[in-house]
């Protein structure tokens, strides 16, 4: 089997082509970043296009591989007959509403259960389910010095965006009385794990009076996203900002905690600011060293385990998370991970756990070894293999 493999920026692509290379397939490459909401994107993806096309003319490939979903690959493959396997990890992923995406080449992967459902019934045959996985033998490899306990050891860490930078509803003039009533839906929804209540109540007639002092730009390609889902989108991001600034800022006044993040927002007086960790490099040693690893996921990620979740475990590190059904499926509650459902139940627990020592390292130990049992790259890659 031989696999054309296209690489942008994005995590993953370096354990991918190994864990192809162990299963004897043969791969090839072909690399360009084509961003969204870039001003040069049709431009760029023209581009893309002939250079695949080149590729594919030049040589026999069995499939197209890449993470995420690209509508112009799909073009592609659709007129070679040939397959196209793309594994999802972002949320959301707006390609994946594009008419592209039903085109019978494709055998699209993603991993939230509930936008697998929502593609689904709006139609789309193409979607199936797969939680990410974790190269096991790539951090098996990862060497721990000294100065890597110096750097990185830590209460707790944090490793995550807290969206300060991003323009949002925030950033509009919009009304006082009506920005009261935003907030308190996003405060609302901040409050609750597991239920999507933006989309109770964000109706018609509210959106169209936010998007009077708010407006979102045309939907371009993605022909089945209304301008309201483009809203829900950007008050998910809305909502995380607001908790994950909560909990790191109010954890920070009793406990040591390291954020690594790009942005520096005001509102954290307390918290230890460490700039961006590289993937590869550093991420691992931190998750591996901090006793307590936070996640807080991006609201805009349904019932999905996200990808820092299957990281932080897979290099071995303690992680506590909110609620998402997709983790209970997976893991062991309270043996192989910590969930919190509500800031107060989130202090209790980690003051539980810095000073319980023994049982956080096993159930650390807990997790790596379901890791190894169920969730390795390898054999994600192989169930992906088994259903093109």
């Amino acid at each position: 089997m031989k696999i054309l493999v296209y690489e942008w920026n994005g995590y993953g692509y370096r354990d991918v082509k190994e864990v192809f290379q162990s299963l004897g397939i043969e791969i090839d490459r072909i690399g360009y970043a084509i961003i969204d909401n870039d001003a040069n994107r049709e431009r760029k993806e023209e581009f893309l296009r002939k250079k695949l096309e080149e590729k594919i003319n030049e040589t026999v490939y069995d499939a197209v591989f890449s993470f995420n979903f690209f509508p112009v690959i799909a073009s592609i493959c659709n007129q070679k007959g040939m397959a196209y396997i793309s594994w999802i990890y972002d949320s959301p992923c707006e390609d994946l509403y594009t008419k592209e995406s039903y085109y019978d080449c494709n055998h699209i992967f993603v991993f939230d259960r509930e936008v697998v459902e929502e593609l689904r019934r709006l139609g789309n045959n193409r979607v199936q389910y797969l939680p990410l996985g974790v190269h096991l033998d790539r951090l098996e490899r990862l060497q721990i010095t000294q100065e890597d306990n110096l750097k990185y050891a830590s209460e707790i860490s944090f490793v995550g965006q807290t969206y300060s930078d991003k323009i949002s509803i925030d950033n509009a003039e919009i009304p006082m009385e009506l920005m009261g009533y935003i907030e308190g839906i996003l405060q609302s929804q901040k409050a609750i794990y597991g239920y999507d209540l933006l989309d109770k109540l964000l109706n018609e007639s509210l959106t169209k009076e936010i998007l009077k002092y708010y407006p979102i730009g045309e939907t371009g390609k993605a022909c089945s996203i209304s301008k309201r889902q483009k809203l829900l989108w950007d008050m998910g991001r809305m909502v995380t900002k607001r908790e994950r600034i909560e909990i790191l800022e109010r954890l920070a006044k009793n406990y040591q905690v390291n954020l690594y993040t790009e942005t520096i927002d005001e509102k954290l007086q307390n918290v230890n600011m460490k700039g961006a960790a590289l993937y590869f490099s550093e991420a691992p040693k931190i998750f591996r060293l901090s006793k307590i690893n936070l996640n807080i996921t991006l609201k805009t990620i349904r019932s999905g385990i996200p990808l820092r979740v299957m990281d932080i475990v897979g290099a071995g590190g303690f992680c506590i998370s909110n609620y998402q059904q997709g983790i209970l499926e997976e893991f062991e509650e309270n043996k192989e991970i910590v969930l919190y459902y509500g800031l107060k139940d989130l202090e209790e627990k980690v003051n539980y756990y810095l000073k319980h020592d023994e049982e956080r390292m096993q159930i650390r130990r807990n997790a790596l070894e379901r890791v190894k049992q169920c969730h390795t790259m390898q054999k994600r890659v192989e169930q992906m293999l088994q259903m093109v």
